[in-house]
């Protein structure tokens, strides 16, 4: 079992602030004790709260059937607990998560992950953690030609002025190589272009790519 530590440096103001952080690194505060393998941990601030805080999201295998979903937890500034004590469930498929990247976005948060390698997802959510939208977004997805879509070093999120680039790791059907795809959504969840309709050819892994903002 894996446990979750939130590492946040807090400055206290004065002694007499009541806090759950500790000021000593040897002593990090503990979000989930809970069953099961966690990982990829991403943590942000909370600048939705006139109070700040702080968001943590994870991936998780505590639940049977142990395929990977998504918990989240909401921090005040203090260190409380203002979520569920082991976490929220954010999102579940079925089948396991196997990335994700969460990022501000409009009024809230833009949930991006991949699904068992076969398809690339986004949720609009709020600052509670439930979708704003109908259903997820799928911006990627394996096809005829395309034998995965994975992250394999390639999986980035860019929020831009218009909504948010995309970009992840396809591998074609037989000597087709392999290549980093892109896509784009507006903040309605519209996607620009067709299923893997853009990408670039590349010779090996971990490939990054920036935004130019549109």
């Amino acid at each position: 079992m894996k446990r979750i530590y939130l590492f946040i440096f807090v400055c206290f103001i004065s002694l007499g602030t009541q806090a759950q952080f500790s000021p000593d690194p040897a002593n990090p505060l503990l979000i989930c004790t809970a069953s099961g393998n966690k990982g990829n941990v991403q943590a942000l601030n909370d600048d939705l709260s006139p109070t700040g805080g702080y968001y943590a999201f994870w991936l998780d295998e505590r639940l049977t059937p142990s395929y990977t979903r998504i918990y989240g937890q909401h921090l005040d500034r203090d260190g409380n607990l203002l979520w569920e004590s082991e976490g929220r469930l954010i999102q579940t498929t079925g089948t396991d998560i196997n990335a994700f990247s969460i990022k501000r976005w409009q009024n809230g948060f833009l949930l991006s992950y991949i699904v068992k390698s076969d398809t690339v997802c986004c949720m609009y959510i709020d600052e509670d953690g439930a979708n704003i939208w109908p259903n997820r977004v799928d911006v990627a997805y394996t096809s005829s030609s395309v034998l995965q879509v994975s992250a394999a070093g390639c999986f980035d999120v860019f929020p831009t002025t218009t909504g948010a680039s995309i970009t992840y790791y396809i591998t074609f059907l037989g000597f087709g190589g392999d290549a980093l795809g892109y896509n784009k959504i507006d903040f309605n969840g519209n996607v620009s272009w067709g299923n893997n309709e853009h990408y670039y050819q590349l010779s090996g892994y971990d490939y990054k790519a920036t935004s130019d903002g549109e």
